[in-house]
């Protein structure tokens, strides 16, 4: 799942999709996006999330008119990816791709120093993975 922080403009396809209509309305502000976009994978090189990214990385950059630059930043179960995301200033640049564990069930494992419900908001989801015992 593709999430953005709270406080950030719902990015990619949204702001793509609306691109043509707020340019048209507030001619001051800049189209989005206007540089690179960060996509941060709270987990090691190669995982689901990495691989995904860089199948779909190619289509969001033509469609956006900018370069996606996807870091891995695994440890702690996730968090210290999303922590950065969390930290990040809230201008629609820096996207998280994750499981769902990194932003519902952490929080009730571990000690987090964030409430990634409240910091982070669901842009929308990139893969289904189902486990079977």
């Amino acid at each position: 799942m593709i999430t953005c922080n709270r406080r950030q403009i719902i990015c990619t396809g949204t702001a793509t999709a609306l691109g043509g209509f707020f340019a048209k309305t507030a001619h001051s502000q800049a189209r989005y996006p206007e540089r690179p976009i960060r996509v941060i994978v709270p987990s090691g090189a190669g995982g689901v999330g990495d691989a995904a990214m860089r199948v779909l990385a190619p289509t969001m950059e033509h469609k956006l008119g900018q370069k996606l630059i996807i870091e891995s930043k695994p440890g702690a179960g996730g968090n210290i990816g999303t922590l950065e995301v969390v930290r990040a200033e809230a201008d629609g640049y820096t996207i998280l791709v994750a499981a769902t564990h990194s932003f519902v069930i952490n929080q009730f494992l571990m000690k987090t120093s964030f409430d990634p419900l409240a910091a982070l908001a669901p842009v929308t989801k990139v893969a289904e993975i189902p486990l079977v015992f």
